[in-house]
């Protein structure tokens, strides 16, 4: 079989989606950055506390500031795993590629992408018979979001903005596994698919 490759973005879209994360982390920086400084200088006594300071108002202002600054640590993971994540891999030997599932709506803009916390988000095979669980998710217009594949041990996602419908990947890793491995697919309300259709159909 011809390979086939499916890129977590185009590359328009990693310059969108890499300049977002870069807007988002920098304004939450520059906004944070400055108060967050001044906060730890308090702490370390640089500055004169102020006789109501406790230690709940620490701990407290440590809360808040890692709330804040959550979009920094969020989007530096979704930019740099948008920007070294290399295209999954569908070939005769079977699937190759990563955890990192990134989705996408027809406009550019709109996206969402998983974050490769797990240390042991590498790349990784899983041969044709080795594969026991095909699972998908679709969207309301019955296009193919994001596909899931899994062995015993090993977990494959492939989710792309750079190629809306994933029905053809879909149905070409269906032919090449058990009946038994394909499972419907999960729209995000929860709504069962077709099991190995190209286009998923809702329940209502």
């Amino acid at each position: 079989m011809d390979p086939i490759e499916i890129p977590v973005a185009s590359p328009l879209g990693e310059v969108v989606v890499i300049g977002c994360c870069v807007l988002l982390a920098g304004a939450a920086l520059w906004w944070a950055g400055p108060k967050f400084r001044a906060f730890l200088n308090t702490l370390s006594r640089r500055r004169l506390q102020k006789p109501e300071t406790t230690n709940v108002h620490i701990i407290f202002g440590f809360v808040v500031y890692l709330i804040i600054l959550a979009p920094v640590v969020i989007a530096t993971y979704v930019g740099v795993g948008v920007a070294t994540t290399a295209p999954t891999l569908i070939s005769s030997t079977g699937v190759t590629g990563t955890t990192f599932v990134c989705e996408g709506s027809p406009i550019l803009i709109i996206f969402s992408c998983s974050t490769p916390f797990s240390l042991g988000n590498r790349r990784k095979t899983i041969a044709w018979n080795e594969i026991d669980r095909v699972e998908c998710t679709s969207r309301h217009d019955g296009t193919i979001s994001a596909l899931y594949i899994s062995s015993k041990t090993r977990r494959i996602e492939i989710g792309s903005f750079a190629i809306h419908d994933l029905s053809g990947p879909h149905d070409v890793i269906l032919a090449h596994t058990p009946r038994s491995a394909a499972q419907p697919c999960q729209t995000a309300f929860g709504a069962n698919g077709r099991t190995g259709s190209t286009n998923a159909s809702r329940i209502i």
